[in-house]
């Protein structure tokens, strides 16, 4: 984890040094992931504990999600959800998607409203990247860019995981994530 905050801070550091117009979400969002195991179950578990970075002028986004920071109400799930015999955190301890939205470089960003723009981009699940189109609803406020991104349908035989019945049954093997977004607004020095 320490880790992952220190490439993570790194890479906004070198990210400063290029762009004017950032925002970053330390924390604060909430991420939901879902799926309806082969028993007809949904199976829900909720992420905080995330970060994700906007660059304005490139329209760019990241988002990491940490695989053990997933919660669900049957505390015992973690270490399964977790496991080489499902999303394997100890080979890729992250859910990563790097997009890019459509259009928002020409748009007003303080005349986002319930705005809906497409986003085409990559999941990394795995270590394995998949590009994956979706879209995201935007708003702009004072304290920054709010809004929410879902990724639907994910299947995680196209990530290379191959599951065993018995975890098709307890997990399912498509998932989504819908992630909520709170971004607030890094002044950075204008470049000369």
């Amino acid at each position: 984890m320490k880790r992952f905050f220190l490439s993570l801070s790194l890479s906004m550091s070198v990210l400063l040094v290029f762009a004017t117009s950032i925002y970053i979400m330390e924390r604060g969002g909430k991420a939901v992931f879902s799926t309806t195991n082969e028993k007809g179950e949904k199976l829900t578990a909720t992420n905080a504990n995330y970060s994700s970075i906007l660059r304005h002028e490139q329209a760019s986004f990241a988002i990491s999600l940490p695989i053990r920071g997933f919660v669900f109400e049957d505390y015992m799930l973690v270490d399964q959800f977790a496991s080489a015999a499902y999303l394997n955190a100890n080979k890729d301890p992250m859910i990563r998607y790097n997009g890019k939205f459509e259009g928002l470089k020409s748009l007003n960003i303080k005349e986002l409203k319930d705005k809906t723009i497409p986003v085409s981009g990559q999941l990394r699940i795995n270590g394995i990247d998949k590009d994956v189109n979706t879209t995201a609803t935007l708003n702009y406020t004072d304290a920054g860019i709010s809004g929410t991104l879902s990724l639907k349908g994910i299947n995680l035989a196209d990530f290379n995981i191959e599951l065993s019945d018995a975890m098709k049954t307890q997990f399912g093997s498509k998932i989504d994530l819908d992630c909520e977004l709170l971004w607030a607004k890094v002044d950075v020095p204008k470049k000369d």
